[in-house]
């Protein structure tokens, strides 16, 4: 099969590389190593990429565009994209929103577009919430609007096709190589943390949506010796601190949690806080498809996850447990049972790196990917 694959462009010209911008190089590698004639189309980078001696890449001469000036350069880019000639490609496959709609409309083509995150679907924003970001309604709008046009959308969580009824939706979740998280040994001591904790891990940005102090709150009504809560982030602009994270700092004051702030998934540092964790929690309010979820099975961690988005078809009874968003009380029931009953923890913890290794690994993830795209091209 003949596939161009279109990458999500925006900051990538800084050496930014975002969490699609990974899934996309993962995505084509797995391609070639499957033996398919693969283009990826990118933007100049400053920062090298992986990417498998067989994928064939093209830069444009636009880089990763600023927001305040994406439009002209997401123009270029796409003139630069048609100028390809896209008949000679037997799928074209598109991981950015508006690139995906000017192909359509303006040009034509037919292309599968995968939606990485569409947050308009989140079910906890009340009309108020939403109009206090009208860009994210409008992008939303835009985003529902595409959907219903395109040949093929691959959602990574089955709440997209609840969302737009009649659309041409599939599900395939993103993968994960889990031969990049290896169990670091002595990992308590190095953090100078005592063997005899039960350690709670959470991961990811101070904003709302993450439900930090929905976890905050769930400890707060707990009272089991030896529990110890560490939490892995940051603000989301990353410096300083902002309304929503001082207000963490007072629930947490007389609680035995840990803040770190951010610590890279690729750092040995990273490494080490998962090894040395009980129980990773994800408190989502709403998550397309949270990564986190799988590096914390890949490390044999048990997860409890709020039951929102693509997150519900990432965890079963066997290596986690789902309660109610937003539900500190329940949250608080699954955390405290894990710690009254060891043997169910350890046995999660025993099935959880052969449940991503089986489900989520990414050669599994591309034949899903040239299933659908047959079923387009048919």
């Amino acid at each position: 099969m003949n596939i161009l694959e279109v990458s999500d462009t925006g900051g990538v010209g800084t050496g930014h590389m975002g969490p699609v911008t990974n899934v996309v190089y993962q995505l084509v590698n797995s391609f070639a190593l499957l033996g398919q004639d693969i283009k990826l189309v990118d933007a100049k980078s400053v920062k090298k990429r992986t990417l498998h001696q067989d994928v064939k890449l093209i830069e444009t001469n636009t880089t990763g565009w600023p927001r305040n000036s994406e439009w002209p350069v997401l123009k270029q880019f796409v003139k630069e994209l048609v100028a390809l000639g896209l008949s000679n490609f037997d799928i074209i496959h598109v991981h950015s929103r508006p690139i995906a709609q000017i192909l359509y409309n303006k040009y034509g083509v037919k292309c599968v577009y995968t939606s990485h995150t569409p947050t308009w679907c989140d079910p906890s924003l009340n009309p108020y919430e939403k109009f206090k970001n009208i860009l994210q309604i409008l992008r939303g709008n835009h985003e529902y609007n595409v959907i219903k046009k395109l040949d093929l959308t691959i959602a990574l969580g089955d709440f997209l096709k609840k969302s737009i009824k009649g659309a041409k939706i599939t599900v395939i979740p993103n993968g994960i190589d889990a031969r990049q998280y290896i169990y670091v040994n002595n990992s308590r001591s190095m953090l100078d943390l005592s063997e005899d904790k039960f350690i709670v891990l959470f991961v990811g940005r101070f904003v709302p949506i993450k439900g930090v102090h929905v976890l905050l709150e769930a400890i707060n009504s707990l009272n089991l010796d030896n529990l110890r809560v560490i939490i892995i982030g940051r603000t989301n602009s990353g410096k300083g601190m902002d309304e929503y994270a001082e207000s963490l700092n007072k629930i947490a004051q007389d609680l035995p949690v840990q803040f770190t702030g951010f610590i890279s998934n690729k750092s040995e540092t990273f490494s080490q806080y998962l090894s040395a964790a009980d129980l990773l929690v994800v408190p989502s309010l709403f998550d397309n498809q949270a990564s986190v979820v799988l590096e914390g099975l890949a490390m044999n961690l048990p997860v409890i996850a709020s039951k929102v988005g693509g997150i519900s078809q990432m965890i079963n009874n066997n290596v986690g447990m789902l309660f109610e968003p937003g539900n500190s009380e329940e949250l608080s029931e699954l955390i405290s049972y894990l710690y009254k009953n060891p043997d169910v923890c350890r046995r999660m913890s025993k099935n959880a790196r052969e449940h991503v290794e089986a489900n989520f690994n990414w050669e599994n993830c591309a034949k899903k990917h040239l299933a659908a795209f047959r079923n387009v091209i048919q």
